[in-house]
């Protein structure tokens, strides 16, 4: 042995003859012949003659491999630990009661510190359970669950719980959030340019059905217009009478109708151009 294993050796002879209570497994690092370095346990019985020490019985143990399986546990174990510090998602651990033993650096730069505080607390503002959480519910089922929740400053959570066994044999839930806001946001906009372009559709195809509507009505319309206008000159001809003096006044009503309607075909007409505008303000925005 030598550096640090030597000295607590010396230190545990130095006890034990000064009538001091010892531990008897103790581990150091030692050299075995060949210079091959290794792990050992020493199980030491000292003898005693009138209460002096003369002699010791030492058993050396070989626990290499188990040192060498703890170290590896331990590397895995803090790689696993600066992976949950490294993702952009949020893990933590539940207990039943309602705290936190775990979570990683995400869910601590969302949710801050617990400082003993219960979940509802200090990631809600709630001073009891949180009515709408579903967090717990593998407890229950013994099965994943996932669900959303809304949280206090509008961002949108997707929650992913399991069901999680201790070391120590108790249960616990192992909880992935997802910040979904982003995504819920585009779904939300996708929605809108969804709605405004199907009233775009709509407008387009009312515009269009409405200069159909205005020509197919103009045609008759204009032969209408021509058929007055022959009959007002023909009447014209005829020598005055109280006849001639009515059927002016009806024509001069059927005159003011055909204005009437031709407004109504010009703004019928009109509506595509309208209609066109409407749509290219709507699209604009999608």
């Amino acid at each position: 042995m030598e550096g640090e294993s030597l000295e607590r050796f010396n230190q545990r002879i130095r006890k034990a003859s000064a009538g001091e209570k010892i531990d008897q497994n103790v581990e150091y690092k030692a050299i075995a012949k060949g210079g091959r370095q290794l792990w050992v346990t020493l199980n030491m019985k000292f003898m005693r003659q009138n209460g002096k020490i003369y002699g010791a019985q030492v058993v050396a143990h070989d626990v290499t491999e188990r040192k060498k399986a703890e170290a590896s546990v331990k590397a895995e174990r803090k790689r696993l630990f600066d992976v949950l510090e490294t993702v952009p998602i949020m893990v933590c651990l539940l207990s039943p009661d309602y705290h936190v033993v775990f979570a990683n650096r995400s869910f601590r730069e969302k949710f801050s510190g617990s400082n003993g505080r219960h979940c509802y607390e200090y990631c809600f503002g709630s001073p009891e359970p949180c009515k709408f959480c579903e967090s717990y519910v593998p407890l229950k089922t013994g099965k994943p669950h996932h669900w959303e929740v809304t949280g206090l400053d509008g961002t949108t959570i997707d929650a992913y719980d399991f069901p999680f066994i201790d070391v120590d044999g108790s249960s616990l839930i192992l909880e992935m959030d997802i910040d979904i806001t982003p995504r819920k946001r585009a779904e939300a906009e996708a929605q809108e340019s969804a709605k405004k372009l199907k009233d775009s559709e709509r407008l387009a195809a009312i515009g269009a059905t409405a200069g159909m509507v205005g020509h197919d009505i103009r045609n008759p319309l204009q032969a209408i217009t021509g058929d007055l206008y022959l009959a007002k000159e023909e009447l014209a001809s005829l020598p005055a009478s109280n006849e001639k003096n009515n059927t002016l006044e009806s024509l001069t009503e059927i005159e003011k109708n055909i204005d009437y309607i031709n407004k109504i075909v010009a703004d019928l007409q009109d509506l595509p151009g309208r209609s066109n505008l409407m749509l290219k303000r709507l699209t604009s925005n999608l």
